[in-house]
Parts: C-alpha cells; structure tokens; sequence
C-alpha cells in the first residue's frame, strides 16, 4: 500500500533542451519535492534514478511476490 504522501505526489519525466533525461517529484500545489539533480542519455536510466529516490512505477510490484 502506498503511504498517504505518495498518492499525492505526482513524478514527471521530462527532455531538456539538449535532449537528456530528468525526472523531478511535486506535490498537488506544485511545489518540487525533490529532482533528478542530473540528466541520463536514457528515459530508463533517468526512471532507475527515481526508483532509487522513491518513484514507484505502476508497472512494477512494489512487492516481489512470494515463491
């Protein structure tokens, strides 16, 4: 289960002008939780980072499931 916080989180991923990879997290108001504070050569690179700081991502279990 997600904690409270995080469902109102929202993560945006995103090229900048040189056409690298950042992700930054803000809340319902906009404000910038946190950011990538880097740029990655790929968008899966640039979501690996943000799995490292928190992002979970919808497609993946946040959970491995029991064998």
């Amino acid at each position: 289960m997600l904690r409270e916080s995080a469902m109102m989180e929202r993560w945006f991923f995103y090229q900048d002008a040189a056409g690298l990879w950042k992700w930054a997290r803000l809340d319902v108001l906009g404000t910038v939780l946190g950011h990538s504070g880097c740029s990655f050569e790929t968008r899966a690179a640039c979501v690996e980072h943000a799995i490292l700081n928190g992002y979970q991502d919808a497609k993946q279990p946040s959970v491995a499931p029991l064998a």
